[in-house]
C-alpha cells in the first residue's frame, strides 16, 4: 500500500488540509494542519491541468512564442533556457487548479511569499508533468490577497484536536468568494507553510483537489468509496487505486 502524506484541497470553501499516514493497519491518517485559502479567480470547471510546457506556448519573449524544446522553456532566438513570462497567465481564462489526484514536485523559496525558507510546493499531475499551479505562501506585495487571507483566517478560528469549520466561517460566502483571487494557485498563510510538520510531510505528499460544484466532487459515489476504505478488516485499502477503481464504473474519480 501507498501510505503518503496528502493534502485535501476544497476549492469551494477556499480550506486546505494535511493528513499524515496511518502508523499501523487499524489506525486512521492523522490531521497534522489546514487553513483557510487564497485561490483561483475563475470557477473550477472541467479542464486539463495548465502545464509549465503550456506556459511557455503562450509566452512572448521579443514578440516570439517561447519553445517547449529542448528546455521546458526555450528562447527561440537564442535556444537557451527562459523563464515562462508571469503576465501571460493573465489570459488564460482556467485560472483554477482542475480536480484530480496531484503530488508534490519539489520545494523552493520564492522571497515575493510570506513564510520562511522553502514556502513554494510545486505541483506535478498524474501523468508526472509539472503543472503551473502551486501551493505556496500568499504573495507579500499584493495587500488584496494579504487582507482577504487574514479576514477568513479570522473566520476559521481552528481547532486542530477537532479539526471542525466554524458555521460563522462557511456562512461568510461574500467573504470567501472575495479571497478568489489568484491565477490558479493555492495561496496560504505564513503559519502554514512555516509549519514544520507541513514542510517535512509535504515532500512526499498527494494533494487531493476536490470538485467545486455540486455533484462535481473528486469521488462521486462517497458512501460506496468511504465503506470500502475501511478495507476487510485484515487489510487496508489504497485510497488512490480504489478510487479509480469506482472510476471505471463511472461511480469514482470525476
Amino acid at each position: 500500500m501507498d501510505n503518503k502524506p496528502f493534502f485535501i484541497y476544497d476549492p469551494k470553501e477556499n480550506l486546505i488540509y494535511l493528513f499524515a499516514p496511518s502508523t499501523g493497519w487499524f489506525s486512521p491518517p492523522t490531521l497534522v494542519d489546514y487553513t483557510s485559502v487564497v485561490d483561483g479567480a475563475d470557477v473550477q470547471k472541467d479542464a486539463q491541468p495548465f502545464t509549465i510546457e503550456d506556459w511557455c506556448k503562450v509566452s512572448k519573449k521579443d514578440g516570439k512564442f517561447l519553445l517547449s524544446e529542448p528546455y521546458k522553456c526555450t528562447d527561440p532566438t537564442t535556444g537557451k533556457p527562459s523563464e515562462p513570462i508571469y503576465s501571460s497567465l493573465t489570459k488564460i481564462a482556467a485560472r483554477f487548479l482542475p480536480k484530480g489526484i496531484y503530488s508534490i514536485s519539489s520545494l523552493s523559496s520564492d522571497k515575493g511569499y510570506v513564510g520562511k525558507g522553502k514556502n513554494v510546493l510545486h505541483l506535478k499531475d498524474s501523468g508526472g508533468k509539472n503543472i503551473v499551479s502551486a501551493i505556496h505562501g500568499i504573495p507579500a506585495g499584493l495587500p488584496d490577497r494579504l487582507t482577504a487571507s487574514a479576514d477568513l483566517e479570522s473566520l476559521l478560528k481552528k481547532q486542530i484536536s477537532s479539526g471542525k469549520v466554524p458555521q460563522e466561517y462557511l456562512d461568510s460566502a461574500k467573504s470567501i468568494a472575495y479571497a478568489n483571487q489568484s491565477f490558479g494557485c493555492v495561496g496560504v498563510p505564513a503559519k502554514f507553510i512555516d509549519n514544520p510538520n507541513v514542510k517535512k510531510l509535504a515532500q512526499n505528499a498527494r494533494l487531493f483537489v476536490m470538485g467545486e460544484t455540486k455533484g462535481s466532487f473528486l469521488v462521486q459515489n462517497s458512501t460506496e468509496f468511504f465503506d470500502k476504505l475501511h478495507g476487510d478488516g485484515q487489510q487496508c485499502v489504497d485510497p488512490i487505486m480504489l478510487a479509480q477503481s469506482i472510476g471505471e464504473n463511472n461511480t469514482g474519480v470525476a
